[in-house]
């Protein structure tokens, strides 16, 4: 459900992925996918300790977005499937599996089935309450943002949020309609800090017909040692209204892992039905050395959209920037970092970190329509000494050492074919060229993929491009 629904054309027209909705599907529902594809790629393990904390984490950018699938060099098949049932007027149940079947040259071939999402859903007048496996998508792209995506396999949570955007009384109805979440998850075990929660709320205001502002806060705590950390009852309390009594550092002593983001999106409907977008996200934000919250702690996301150009419309483009810093997503304590099964949970991008992709896509007719979109990629492999204030908390890093700067450089291309309401083909590739691999001076590595998927639909409804 769009967040802003009746004030927002662009919903009406594009099927664009709303804010509020965290059920994001690389499919629509009832209908099953089958993609096979033949992936030249090695994944690059993310430096795991770089002096301001720690993450466990693969980059492989060829399977970002893809839910947490892991793609092995050789020929990949994936058979999804996506069906939901309504049990009464008021609740569902939706299931999402994943069949993979992976033939790697090395020998090492496997196959599985996963449950990419299984959950319940019950409405009680304006509230939707889901429990069960499910994604949680947060941020202005099609995938998600900084903070949250569909880049790893969706969390197990409860999550309640408002099923309809919401107006305050009195004077706060000048904030326009709102949208709020807020979602209590576990990870998974067999990992540091193992089992721990993680909690979040989000809310979103619309205060003004074609622009959105919100922010959000989210939390790891608890698990595996946490009795060792000193965790009290009330700490999840504390920790989300920022008082505390540890550190605020990011430190051995640390009882939680915080981040802190805010958004806003531009609605441009005469600059050809356009959006610009940004959004921020801190990594545990400290009050001593105010300044380093900007010039260490904060990763920003911005972008824009055109989605009708030329006199048909036939055209559309979008640019986006991403920068991550040294320390997002890391810490000492949880020490897998913000990641799921060695995938970032939020931006694929990881820290120390920047990005800039430009996508143009041609609708030739109701039929066929091309995509191609370049993007080129900064990484850094650099050590930090962390120096602590004289009341202990976190001040300026300091650089010890430097590794070669790696460098990407990538193409994407697709096709789509429409060729009957319920069944859609799609043909896509990518190229990437990769210098100083894995911080390496001098070790270049191209690597490459190709792959078709066929859908069908059960339902009439019109297939999403």
């Amino acid at each position: 459900m769009s967040i802003f629904a009746t004030l927002l054309l662009i919903q009406a027209e594009e099927n664009a992925r709303p804010w509020s909705d965290s059920s994001i599907s690389p499919i629509p529902e009832h209908s099953v996918e089958f993609d096979t594809r033949w992936v030249e790629e090695s994944p690059r393990a993310v430096p795991y300790d770089n002096g301001l904390g720690k993450v466990r984490a693969q980059y492989a950018p060829f399977s970002n977005f893809q839910s947490g699938r892991h793609w092995l060099r050789g020929l990949n098949s994936t058979v999804r499937f996506y069906e939901s049932a309504s049990v009464t007027s008021r609740g569902a149940l939706h299931f999402r599996p994943r069949l993979e079947i992976d033939y790697a040259r090395s020998g090492n071939s496997q196959a599985g089935l996963k449950v990419e999402s299984l959950y319940a859903l019950a409405k009680l007048w304006n509230v939707e309450v889901r429990v069960g496996r499910d994604h949680l998508v947060w941020g202005p792209t099609d995938e998600g943002g900084l903070e949250f995506s569909n880049n790893a396999l969706p969390l197990d949570m409860i999550k309640i949020s408002a099923a309809e955007p919401f107006q305050f009384p009195w004077l706060f109805r000048y904030l326009g309609p709102t949208q709020a979440v807020f979602f209590v998850a576990r990870s998974e075990g067999g990992r540091e800090m193992s089992n721990a929660y993680v909690y979040g709320l989000f809310l979103a205001i619309h205060p003004f017909r074609n622009f959105e502002f919100g922010g959000s806060q989210s939390i790891w705590i608890g698990g595996k040692g946490a009795r060792s950390k000193h965790v009290y009852w009330a700490d999840p309390i504390t920790e989300f209204l920022h008082i505390r009594h540890g550190p605020f550092d990011p430190g051995p002593q640390s009882i939680s892992d915080h981040r802190i983001g805010f958004h806003l999106r531009l609605h441009l409907p005469d600059w050809g039905n356009s959006t610009f977008y940004a959004q921020t996200l801190f990594e545990d934000i400290v009050f001593e050395g105010f300044d380093l919250n900007f010039t260490e702690r904060m990763a920003y996301l911005t972008g824009l959209k055109i989605r009708r150009i030329g006199a048909l419309g036939s055209w559309s483009f979008k640019t986006e920037f991403r920068s991550v810093p040294a320390r997002l997503f890391r810490h000492e304590s949880f020490t897998d970092g913000h990641s799921r099964y060695e995938r970032s949970i939020g931006s694929p991008l990881n820290s120390d970190s920047m990005a800039l992709l430009a996508a143009l896509r041609y609708r030739q007719n109701e039929r066929w329509s091309y995509g191609i979109q370049p993007e080129y990629e900064w990484a850094r492999a650099h050590t930090y000494r962390q120096v602590l204030t004289s009341s202990g908390n976190a001040g300026k890093a300091i650089r010890l050492n430097s590794q070669p700067e790696e460098r990407r450089l990538r193409i994407r291309l697709d096709t789509h074919f429409r060729f009957s309401p319920r069944w859609k083909l799609k043909w896509d590739g990518a190229y990437e060229h990769i210098d100083n691999f894995a911080f390496a001076a001098g070790r270049s590595r191209h690597h490459w993929m190709m792959g078709t998927s066929i859908l069908y639909q059960f339902s009439r409804d019109t297939l999403s491009e």
